[in-house]
């Protein structure tokens, strides 16, 4: 596919039936899953999250009260709240869709380091939509994206990619297919990763003694704000300096209610001087209390 959201929005369009078909997402959810969700016409219906992600019993609830047709779950690496799934909330979750016929899509593109847990595609093969890309972990001007499909589903995926883009160019394939098996896109991605997690590094050690969530070899991290704090807040005024956040409003349904906090990405093309002194920026904000901020 062109990329992880263009796999996203082919699972849906493979998938959904209907006038008005249900999708349910995290409460804090990666965008893409609800615009994806709203070019094929469906209703978003947001499920709690705990430190884990998705909440089993509260995905139930939210079946028995809407009906639906796919359930959107990253357990490896939740965006934007870095959590992570333990085995037995991964199976839980399998159970609930399949007691309530669920389509399962597995949002890995953003890859951590190989944690050892089971996916979606081992724990409920015959529902479960494995969607990942390389635009995390080799270059995100590749636009090359997989779709691993369900048993028994891989030719009805391929027909909607062949009538929804014909597929991809042929000098993207051949590119990859030289990236593969030239051994490069392994280098590529232990460069990556090894550059990402320095970063991240500098900046857990820049926010000691706030709260925030962060894992290992992931890109980001999720910030909670001290009192008096708003994410929108934080983030314009983090803008007006120089430094792009993303708040959590960003991450939430229509209605739905944000925490005080925001993500923060590490941009590995910029400059390191400038990255240390963006999380210098961050730091004197965090020291100051909104109400001595101009208006």
């Amino acid at each position: 596919t062109h990329g992880g959201q263009n796999g996203i929005n082919l699972v849906m369009q493979t998938c959904l039936r209907g006038d008005r078909p249900g999708v349910y997402i995290e409460e804090l959810a990666y965008p893409g899953f609800r615009h994806a969700a709203r070019l094929n016409r469906a209703e978003v219906h947001p499920v709690a999250i705990d430190a884990q992600g998705m909440i089993p019993d509260a995905l139930d609830a939210a079946c028995r009260k809407h009906g639906g047709q796919i359930v959107c779950i990253t357990p490896d690496a939740q965006n934007p709240t870095a959590g992570r799934m333990d085995a037995a909330r991964r199976e839980a979750l399998a159970e609930v869709a399949r007691r309530h016929d669920l389509q399962i899509i597995e949002d890995d593109c953003y890859t951590a380091p190989v944690t050892g847990l089971p996916s979606f595609r081992v724990i409920a093969p015959e529902r479960s939509w494995h969607v990942t890309s390389l635009s995390k972990t080799i270059s995100a001007g590749m636009r090359f994206g997989i779709v691993a499909a369900p048993e028994g589903m891989g030719e009805v995926g391929r027909l909607a990619a062949q009538h929804s883009f014909f597929g991809l160019a042929r000098p993207i394939t051949d590119m990859v297919a030289l990236l593969f098996e030239s051994g490069e896109a392994m280098r590529l991605r232990y460069a990556a990763q090894e550059e990402m997690g320095r970063r991240l590094q500098m900046t857990v050690q820049s926010l000691a003694g706030q709260d925030f969530n962060w894992l290992p070899g992931l890109s980001f991290l999720w910030l909670k704000l001290p009192m008096g704090w708003r994410g929108s807040t934080f983030a314009r005024m983090a803008e007006m300096e120089g430094v792009l956040l993303r708040s959590a409003d960003e991450y939430v349904v229509q209605d739905g209610q944000a925490p005080n906090a925001v993500r923060i990405a590490m941009a590995g093309s910029v400059p390191e001087e400038r990255f240390r002194t963006a999380l210098r920026t961050l730091t004197g904000l965090l020291e100051r209390m909104p109400d001595d901020l101009p208006v």
